[in-house]
């Protein structure tokens, strides 16, 4: 019996494992495929013909799981996007861009974002990525924390508090606030539980 020295190990497995697919493979091919002998355990003549045609499949079975080389250059996939305006404007269209570049034949389709749907869609295969914030990031999905930024305050040049060289955190929670909101009716957002927190410390 050979073995082919360009040949990687797939796994571990222990004696009672091995004893096992060994009598299941003698029970499929009608043969003891490996028998004793003066020199120890040397495989039949069954055993010997197979190995050929076992070594093609191996291989074969190898090839087919082995990933595809990538070539952004010449790739013409369909990448599907769910995405806020803002996120479009900050990641998308920058991305867009070099994508020009480095990926010409590259199409990309950007569809609203919908938190509660986001899982769903990607399990369905509908979009291949969703930008959101890891706080509306449901806990099954597989995410990755791109940046991070601060909050600004933003007022018109004739509101009284814009004289201020800096705003109270009590002045600024009493304030009247606009929220943008994608589904119209969410009157909280990711920064409240921060301010409710920071406001119970003064």
């Amino acid at each position: 019996m050979q073995r082919d020295q360009g040949s990687r190990p797939l796994g571990t497995l222990n004696q009672p494992a091995v004893s096992g697919m060994l009598n299941r493979l003698r029970e499929s091919f009608g043969d003891p495929l490996f028998v004793r002998s003066q020199r120890g355990i040397v495989p039949t003549l069954r055993a010997q013909a197979l190995a050929v045609p076992v070594k093609k499949v191996l291989a074969e079975v190898e090839a087919m799981l082995r990933p595809a080389d990538f070539d952004p250059a010449s790739s013409t996939l369909t990448l599907r996007v769910a995405a806020t305006d803002y996120a479009l404007r900050t990641i998308v269209l920058p991305f867009i861009s070099l994508l020009r570049t480095v990926a010409p034949g590259i199409r990309v389709a950007v569809r609203p974002i919908e938190d509660t749907h986001a899982s769903l869609l990607l399990e369905r295969g509908e979009i291949d990525l969703a930008l959101m914030t890891l706080e509306s990031a449901l806990p099954d999905l597989h995410a990755r924390r791109l940046f991070d930024e601060d909050y600004v305050c933003v007022l018109r040049l004739e509101h009284p508090d814009a004289r201020r060289g800096r705003m109270p955190l009590n002045r600024f929670c009493a304030l009247d606030h606009a929220l943008v909101s994608l589904s119209g009716d969410a009157f909280s957002g990711a920064n409240n539980c921060y301010l409710k927190f920071a406001h119970s410390c003064l």
